[in-house]
């Protein structure tokens, strides 16, 4: 009984450059959109390489993310663990390396020198930044279905990754988990078995490809899997508080055991 489950919905909206408009209309629209021009808006005047990264932020310590399976967040065997940047480029693309390794959601304020190199993006120029955080992996990491309660401004540096979405009214579909863990589905959406969570079979999908220069908007509450490929990949993104109130009181109706309280 192990499917892909969930019917193919309409493509993502995709723009070639986008406005403070086109950004509130995606936004308070819920709508996700793929812009793939405009990288000199977002990123910097350097490359981030990984030599680059190395170079200004090698003595940065930086919390890294350890699995055993290359899934990351709420799964069984990962870790959290403390390391210098230089550290963490040595390890984890090494071929005989015993664990996975991701920087993942990392707040750009420890590394000063990458912050400092990074421009917000200018059409949210009157949305309020929460957080700016950089994702470093080597490859094939997959971030299980989820969803967060910021508007997210997601920016591929390097690499291509691969993301599945479902809009948040689809939430019993999903199959949240519950408690502090409400915000993560006990499903897989790439192989799903229909006999365990039946009404998935009934979930409407979006599927988008984001690769190196581009950018995907997703609005707060939408839930999302996400599969690197296999390659080095380097993103940083952007949280906004969101920007439609009764988007947010709506969903704590829908989501079961009360307001989420896990950041």
């Amino acid at each position: 009984h192990e499917k892909k489950g969930g019917e193919t919905s309409p493509k993502i909206q995709v723009l070639d450059s986008m406005n403070s408009s086109d950004f509130y209309t995606a936004i308070s629209g819920s709508e996700p959109t793929i812009v793939r021009g405009q990288r000199e808006d977002w990123c910097t005047s350097n490359e981030w390489t990984l030599d680059y990264i190395r170079r200004v932020a090698g003595n940065d310590v930086v919390g890294v993310e350890t699995s055993q399976s290359n899934r990351f967040y709420s799964n069984a065997g990962l870790r959290k663990a403390r390391m210098r940047i230089a550290d963490f480029l040595d390890v984890f693309t090494a071929p005989n390396r015993t664990l996975d390794y991701y920087l993942a959601e990392e707040g750009l304020e420890g590394m000063p020198k990458l912050l400092d190199d990074l421009r917000d993006p200018e059409f949210a120029e009157h949305a309020q930044i929460d957080k700016r955080q950089i994702w470093v992996g080597a490859g094939g990491q997959v971030s299980p279905l989820h969803h967060d309660q910021w508007d997210n401004v997601l920016c591929q540096i390097r690499g291509t990754r691969y993301f599945t979405l479902f809009d948040p009214l689809q939430v019993d579909r999903l199959y949240p988990k519950s408690g502090i863990n409400r915000h993560f589905s006990q499903l897989d959406p790439e192989h799903v078995n229909l006999t365990q969570f039946p009404k998935f079979k009934f979930a409407k999908k979006y599927t988008a490809k984001v690769s190196a220069g581009e950018m995907l908007i997703i609005p707060a509450f939408w839930w999302h899997q996400v599969r690197h490929a296999q390659e080095v990949n380097v993103a940083v993104n952007f949280w906004f508080t969101p920007s439609s109130l009764l988007a947010e009181l709506l969903y704590d109706i829908l989501l079961p055991n009360g307001p989420n309280t896990d950041e």
